[in-house]
């Protein structure tokens, strides 16, 4: 697919890359994975780029929760905001978001925990679903 070929890819680690707001942890996680995770409210990355789509990879799991994503052009103008579910019921690394092709620009995505999950339950009002708010991060990926 367009989003992995010819893609740059921008490790968790680059912090000239990335900018992190907020509490972030920079660990390990259960698979072995190495991961950047946060469930504080409002703490956030964000990635300035110039090309024409964004995404990033995190660490799917049961402790996550919402993120908060929002990307503006040059002009400071919202193009797209979305809410991305980060729960999985087992831990997966993958691709959780990826923006539409834009026209080549300079844009800034940020991504931030919204502190807020998915829960449901059945008919014997069995709880499912996150057990906590963490959003990861393991790597951003930009075509230019």
């Amino acid at each position: 697919s367009a989003a992995v070929t010819g893609a740059k890819s921008i490790d968790k680690s680059d912090r000239k890359a990335i900018t992190y707001s907020g509490k972030w942890e920079h660990s390990t996680g259960a698979d072995g994975a190495s991961v950047s995770s946060s469930d504080a409210k409002d703490a956030s990355f964000s990635v300035k780029f110039n090309g024409t789509q964004i995404g990033f990879h995190g660490l799917a799991q049961k402790s996550n929760g919402y993120a908060f994503v929002n990307l503006v052009d040059s002009r400071g103008k919202t193009v797209l905001s979305s809410v991305v579910d980060m729960y999985c019921s087992y831990p997966v690394s993958t691709l959780k978001f990826l923006s539409p092709v834009l026209a080549k620009d300079t844009y800034t995505l940020k991504v931030t925990v919204m502190r807020e999950r998915g829960n449901w339950s059945d008919k014997r009002k069995i709880e499912y679903g996150s057990k906590g708010f963490y959003v990861t991060l393991d790597k951003v990926v930009i075509n230019e």
